[in-house]
């Protein structure tokens, strides 16, 4: 998953009407690539991903989703509780 695939696939899943899958295995399948593919294979990942926020809404509510994601298996595994 690349930049190309985020650039011409999610818009169109976005606005079809397959909705429960595509918002939860999207934003894991975002997570994996920023795992795998940041910062050495893909290090534009977040520019590539913020400029696709003027392409509407879903892709917004994704871009915050696949945020959580990140948050949920990275960032509070790293915080002590």
């Amino acid at each position: 998953m690349g930049v190309s695939f985020l650039q011409t696939a999610l818009p169109t899943m976005l606005s079809t009407n397959d909705g429960h899958c595509l918002l939860h295995c999207l934003p894991m399948r975002g997570m994996s690539c920023l795992q795998n593919e940041y910062p050495h294979k893909w290090p534009s990942f977040w520019t590539d991903l913020l400029g696709m926020l003027p392409e509407g809404p879903g892709v917004v509510d994704m871009f915050c989703r696949i945020l959580i994601a990140i948050d949920d298996d990275v960032i509070s595994l790293d915080i002590a509780r």
